[in-house]
């Protein structure tokens, strides 16, 4: 009976090893996975970033351009007027 309790225990032991290793294993791979999100985030952020600064540049571009745009439609319309007063 007592060597049955023994022979038990270790079946239990080298059962329970078993299932540790499995949990150590799936623990690495979360591990591995959860390292691949943290890479992906991150590149995404960087992406993210170099998006919104694209964004300013090509916003301040046109703004620019749109300034000009009315610098020379006042230009030409002061041009105009001048002309007109001195034709008159």
């Amino acid at each position: 009976m007592m060597l049955h309790h023994v022979w038990s225990l270790e079946e239990q032991h080298k059962s329970n090893l078993l299932s540790m290793s499995g949990l150590r294993s799936e623990l690495d791979q979360c591990r591995k996975q959860l390292q691949k999100l943290l890479q992906s985030e991150k590149n995404h952020q960087i992406d993210m970033e170099i998006l919104a600064r694209k964004l300013m540049e090509e916003r301040s571009m046109w703004m620019n351009q749109q300034e000009e745009s009315i610098q020379l439609a006042l230009l030409s319309v002061k041009e105009e007027l001048h002309y007109e007063r001195n034709a008159t």
